[in-house]
């Protein structure tokens, strides 16, 4: 994928992760995720590096813990090392970041249960 000198210095750095999507009453409008810098798995002899933004969300009470994981290609790279400030950087995903946390299957799973008694 990348090239970039200087690319793999920055796997860990700080990404300010924006929605398009315009926010909910109660979620966040921007996550912090983290930049991970690796070989391609495709093609490990090919010296590339691929770099992703690792969002991690916590276990909730109605929702279990995950991460969603965005690919940048060469040029989306190559914009989010111009939104470099002070080693942090910016990004802008599209579409709503809600709803591309990990949910769980079950509606009633992770819930508290009733311990009023009956």
């Amino acid at each position: 994928m990348a090239t970039l000198s200087g690319l793999r210095a920055l796997d860990g750095s700080v990404v300010l992760v924006r929605q398009t999507a315009p926010p909910e009453p109660g979620t966040p409008v921007a996550l912090r995720g983290q930049l991970r810098v690796h070989d391609n798995n495709q093609d490990p002899g090919d010296g590339r590096l691929m770099a992703e933004i690792v969002l991690t969300f916590p276990a909730l009470f109605t929702s279990p813990a995950g991460e969603l994981i965005i690919p940048l290609n060469d040029d989306e790279v190559t914009a989010l090392l111009a939104t470099e400030n002070h080693g942090t950087f910016d990004y802008t995903y599209a579409g709503s970041l809600a709803e591309a946390r990990p949910h769980s299957q079950e509606p009633d799973a992770g819930m508290t249960p009733d311990l009023r008694g009956g």
